[in-house]
């Protein structure tokens, strides 16, 4: 058997057989709230107060209002000619990347191999992926996520997961919006803020930020990072993700992991499963 082919076959083997231990989401909602209330009873720091800044700083401020504008301006180029081909390694043509490409045409440049083609390229994309989750405490569920860009500088920014115990379940559902900083095969950057919400066991509302990195290394690997925080009334969390895809055509499977910690509880999960790029 390929090496391609087990992969595929342990991939779908832990989707049909998620662990059988039960573990107590009783015991997150409880560590939740006791640091809910220790941050409650803490005292908050009274806000500085702002000095007023001399004169001699007009020239500063003039110098990074001049550097920020020549940064929004670059931004806006790059960005701008930014395509897509269909998914990622859809195209084998020389003058094509793994899945990024660049319409310098579009700023009246001729003679580039990156222009775009029609057929080929495309100025947005989307991904939809779903799998389970399995918790190193024995808790499992499932998720489901949608990102990708409506133009090529900003798209949507969606997942839901569900965590069960046997007993109990906790979702926790974030949706919202990507930015995109600087995209290229090897170093896709983007930040993100979308509203988050605790369902089931616990009842929260909050933010949730961060920054994202892609890589398209090479066919038919591709890695995704994400760092981040989620932010409730009388809590915060950590939130780190990586994952690696693997690609054929247009569909893709994955395997990695998600960390959501706090101060005094985490709450890990292995993830595995499918995805389409459309």
């Amino acid at each position: 058997m390929s090496t391609g082919r087990t992969v595929f076959v342990l991939l779908i083997l832990a989707l049909l057989f998620p662990p059988m231990a039960f573990a107590d989401l009783s015991a997150f909602r409880r560590d939740v709230e006791r640091e809910e209330s220790r941050n409650r009873e803490a005292p908050r720091p009274q806000e500085e107060r702002r000095a007023d800044k001399p004169n001699h700083n007009e020239n500063d401020n003039s110098f990074g209002n001049f550097l920020f504008q020549i940064t929004v301006l670059a931004w806006a180029a790059h960005n701008g000619a930014v395509v897509y081909t269909g998914y990622p390694y859809a195209l084998s043509s020389p003058g094509y990347r793994n899945f990024i490409g660049y319409d310098w045409n579009r700023w009246e440049r001729t003679g580039d191999p990156m222009r775009r083609r029609s057929d080929e390229t495309r100025r947005y994309w989307f991904e939809l992926a779903g799998g389970g989750i399995a918790s190193d405490d024995g808790s499992y569920g499932g998720f489901a996520s949608l990102q990708g860009r409506f133009f090529p500088f900003l798209g949507p920014d969606a997942d839901y997961r569900i965590y069960f115990d046997g007993e109990t379940q906790l979702q926790l559902f974030t949706v919202g919006l990507d930015l995109a900083l600087i995209q290229h095969d090897y170093f896709l950057w983007s930040i993100y803020g979308k509203g988050a919400f605790f369902r089931g066991e616990l009842e929260r509302n909050g933010a949730a930020f961060g920054t994202s990195l892609r890589s398209y290394i090479a066919r038919p690997v591709s890695l995704v990072l994400r760092f981040g925080g989620i932010s409730f009334d009388a809590i915060d969390f950590a939130q780190f993700e990586g994952r690696l895809n693997l690609h054929q055509d247009r569909w893709f499977l994955f395997g990695g992991g998600n960390l959501l910690q706090s101060s005094s509880t985490r709450l890990f999960t292995v993830e595995t499963g499918i995805g389409l790029v459309f």
